[in-house]
């Protein structure tokens, strides 16, 4: 009995001190597989901006010497400018348009419950169940009947195919928790239905566009598979530039050219996550 009841009073510390070892083992090995995991997805990423600071005149790892001359090379290659240019351009776009369409379709699935809610949210999601390579040879069936193949419109319409469905499920995470009464009690006192929307439900999606936006952003920047598909010598992205370069060419301004877009994305990452935090952007603050 005394040991009871000193168990049952014991603090919350003092229990956690007493842990099974097992239980402590089997944490540490799930931390340590963890560490793993996030090194096998970050390494080679880390291998290519390590290889583009090499002094020598072909990609090598790990890189010989410290330069930022290939990054020079990157930034003064005609080629590579324009099409970097091209790219933040359509993910700019594709990120403007496809917030929109998501914030919309949210809104549509967020507000009440009808027969169909279930299957219409499964479809929009169904583009991200495909596997790209097969979105993209339909899109190019696809554009080729409608004319196009190698425009702005036909690559930016690509983009948002796999954009548009983060945007969905962010900003419907956001919306979530979100009471529409008091969207149809501010349509009630006269608001119009901009009004309701800018000053009620905005501000409550906040989060969820603005990460949507983000997302769409990277999605559309870092596309390689549907652009290799749409784009042709009228419309070139970034990535498929480097992608078509690298089968002849060992050059380390390509390793240079693929840190930027390596470093745009992070830093379109950090903003978003150190704005907002990765529990807000995610709708895991509202779960706990």
């Amino acid at each position: 009995m005394p040991e009871i009841s000193h168990a049952m009073t014991a603090s919350p510390a003092g229990r956690r001190n007493r842990r099974p070892a097992g239980m402590l083992a089997v944490r540490a090995g799930l931390i340590g597989f963890s560490y793993l995991v996030l090194v096998f997805m970050v390494a080679p990423m880390l291998t290519v901006i390590a290889s583009s600071f090499t002094s020598t005149n072909f990609i090598r790892f790990p890189p010989v010497g410290f330069s930022f001359k290939w990054f020079v090379a990157a930034i003064q290659d005609e080629t590579l400018s324009y099409t970097l240019l091209v790219s933040l351009g359509l993910a700019t776009a594709c990120a403007v348009l496809s917030i929109i369409v998501g914030f919309l379709a949210a809104c549509g699935l967020s507000m009440s419950q009808f027969r169909g809610r279930e299957v219409l949210t499964t479809f929009f999601m169904s583009p991200l169940m495909v596997p790209v390579i097969v979105l993209g040879a339909a899109m190019l069936q696809f554009f080729a009947s409608l004319g196009m193949l190698d425009t702005v419109g036909g690559v930016l319409l690509g983009h948002m195919l796999v954009a548009v469905p983060y945007a969905i499920r962010l900003v419907g995470v956001s919306l979530d928790g979100f009471d529409w009464d008091l969207y149809r009690a501010a349509r009630n006192l006269g608001a119009s239905e901009i009004v309701a929307v800018t000053r009620v439900v905005l501000p409550s999606a906040y989060s969820g566009i603005v990460a949507g936006a983000t997302f769409a952003f990277i999605m559309s920047f870092d596309e390689v598979t549907i652009s290799l598909f749409t784009t042709g010598t009228k419309v070139q992205t970034l990535p498929v530039t480097i992608y078509r370069s690298v089968e002849y060419s060992y050059e380390p301004v390509i390793a240079a050219a693929s840190s930027i877009t390596v470093g745009i994305a992070a830093l379109a990452l950090i903003a978003i996550f150190g704005s907002l935090g990765i529990e807000r952007v995610f709708g895991a603050e509202e779960t706990r």
